[in-house]
């Protein structure tokens, strides 16, 4: 599951070890781009979708049975492994997500998470508290020691690298099974 996928390139990477791989997006566009590539390349273990982790899909139909939410389909999908590359500002800093909740958010969905912390240096966390206006003094907490208190409570970090050149760091996560 790559969630914020864009065009699946870091879907596509991990592919040849994986026997499919789901990569969703807000972004349209990014998403047709994965659609069309993977008709040009015969690709068809990628399935491209095109959703708002902010307000996914709900469950709909009589009584809400005939289909169930974007939530709950990826959920019961049972993937071994989510990635949420460059996703994490977003979901904070835009969706005003507290970290806990997005931590149980990801713990629902595989027993290992890949995921980018970009820091307060990071151009588009920058940007992102710079629309905040007012309000930025409410976003004191994201950092990364917050971030990693938040997550120890439902994963266990298995390695933790900056990434150079970046204010960025990319964790592998492996869910608390307690």
């Amino acid at each position: 599951m790559d969630l914020g996928g864009n065009d699946g390139t870091f879907g596509k990477v991990v592919l040849p070890k994986v026997n499919q791989i789901i990569v969703s997006d807000i972004d349209q566009s990014a998403i047709n781009d994965c659609y069309i590539n993977n008709i040009k390349s015969k690709e068809a273990n990628i399935i491209p979708i095109v959703t708002d982790l902010m307000q996914p899909a709900a469950s709909i139909g009589f009584h809400n049975k005939e289909r169930d939410s974007f939530i709950s389909r990826i959920q019961n999908y049972d993937s071994d492994l989510s990635m949420a590359l460059a996703l994490i500002h977003h979901i904070t800093l835009s969706g005003n997500v507290p970290f806990e909740m997005s931590a149980l958010f990801f713990k629902s969905l595989s027993p290992y998470l890949i995921i980018e912390f970009p820091d307060r240096k990071d151009s588009w966390v920058q940007f992102i508290l710079k629309s905040k206006r007012d309000a930025v003094d409410l976003f004191d907490y994201y950092n990364l020691e917050s971030f990693e208190e938040a997550y120890k409570e439902h994963f266990s970090i298995i390695k933790k690298e900056a990434i150079k050149g970046t204010h960025r760091t990319l964790f592998l996560m492996k869910r608390n099974e307690r």
